[in-house]
């Protein structure tokens, strides 16, 4: 309505039927064998945002075999799709497998599966549908069905330490999203979760939980993954690439409230804390996320401004003119709007899991994080002005 950009639909967020189905018992087998260290390790997702610099940082940290589970139609292909993905090469020691997270099995052929159950001891589950606009019921054969087929795999024969990959989005796109949230707090307590994204997450977090005494289980909740530190390259489908380019594009920002904020947690900084957690086969929850609070609605601005755009501070109706003029908003310029709703007033619950600034009002606890990297390289960027302005730039750029 109002010609503003059109915006997935969302339902009320309700996660009664969702608890539910999350707590509705399923068979896992017992192991048959006895656990070890020495065993190979498996990482699901290695093709994706963080896959590709969380394979590369296992490789440095894990003295073990390392096996790649890639979706694709036979070995041969998924070793090129992981190839292409790492710029033309597969590193050494890595074994790359065919196979998908959300068919029975893991798509594997019995044999293959067989051989994995015995020989695998590890297992770092970041395969996942990441799209913020696709439904709850798009994303959960893949976020949902798959962890429960990775608990299954991970049951069967020797026992396997599990480290989940989830987002902390179970809790900031929740209705319960304000003050300290700690690493040991449950998101079970939300009543609404908004979007599909972080509601297929949020199940799969209850689907993990309830088999939590089976296996050895890590669950590591990462903040807004954002681009390489480095570089400033993202992906082309990240949630701040595309604001920065629609911001930039449309050449006004609305006028927003300085206490709006989002969390930082660059790919490489992400993939290198996972590695070292991994390497020490730590347990429990951890919060992967910027530990100053992340960056402001301001910083983000000047970023762009500083990166060589104009940007025109308007009011709120001169924002949604802009922003729903004809020609229709490109992708960048709808996820901009989207992502900026809090700024030009009382966001919709409904798109609440679009929200860039999740992270207002919200600090999140990760004292376990801390002890457990301390000693170590794994430092968050301090100065976020100047990575914001390399992250515009590449955006921009593109």
């Amino acid at each position: 309505a109002g010609g503003e950009p059109v915006a997935p639909t969302h339902d009320a967020g309700d996660v009664t039927a969702l608890r539910r189905a999350a707590r509705t018992p399923y068979v896992l087998p017992r192991p048959t064998e006895q656990g070890a260290a020495d065993g190979a390790l498996l990482l699901t997702g290695a093709t994706g945002f963080l896959g590709g610099p969380l394979l590369v940082a296992l490789r440095s940290a894990v003295d073990r075999p390392l096996i790649c589970l890639v979706r694709a139609p036979d070995d041969g292909a998924a070793h090129a799709r992981l190839s292409d993905r790492l710029g033309g090469r597969v590193p050494a020691g890595v074994t790359v497998v065919a196979g998908d997270v959300g068919r029975p099995d893991l798509g594997l052929s019995p044999g293959v599966r067989a051989r994995l159950e015995r020989s695998v001891a590890t297992v770092v589950h970041a395969a996942a549908e990441v799209d913020m606009v696709r439904s709850e019921a798009a994303l959960s054969a893949t976020n949902v069905g798959g962890v429960r087929n990775i608990l299954r795999f991970s049951c069967t024969a020797r026992p396997k330490h599990l480290h989940h990959v989830s987002t902390l989005g179970v809790f900031v796109a929740g209705d319960r999203a304000a003050g300290i949230v700690r690493e040991y707090d449950d998101p079970e307590r939300a009543t609404r979760v908004f979007g599909g994204y972080a509601r297929t997450k949020w199940a799969a977090e209850m689907v993990a939980h309830h088999a939590a005494g089976r296996v050895p289980l890590a669950t590591h909740r990462l903040g807004l993954l954002t681009g390489d530190s480095r570089t400033g390259r993202g992906s082309d489908r990240d949630q701040l690439t595309l604001a920065l380019r629609g911001l930039a594009a449309l050449r006004c920002v609305p006028a927003a409230p300085p206490a709006l904020r989002f969390d930082v947690t660059p790919v490489d900084v992400a993939a290198g804390a996972l590695a070292r957690l991994v390497a020490v086969e730590a347990t429990g929850p951890f919060h992967l996320a910027h530990p100053g609070g992340g960056a402001t609605v301001d910083q983000l601005y000047e970023a762009i401004r500083r990166a060589g755009v104009t940007l025109d501070t308007v009011d709120e109706s001169v924002w949604r003119s802009r922003a729903s003029a004809s020609p229709p908003v490109g992708v960048e310029a709808a996820a901009a709007w989207l992502g900026l709703r809090r700024a030009v007033g009382p966001g919709s619950g409904r798109l609440r899991g679009l929200d860039l600034f999740l992270a207002t009002g919200v600090h999140f606890d990760r004292a376990r994080l801390d002890a457990a990297l301390a000693g170590t390289d794994v430092r968050w960027p301090s100065d976020l002005d100047d990575l914001l302005e390399r992250y515009a730039r590449v955006a921009i750029a593109r």
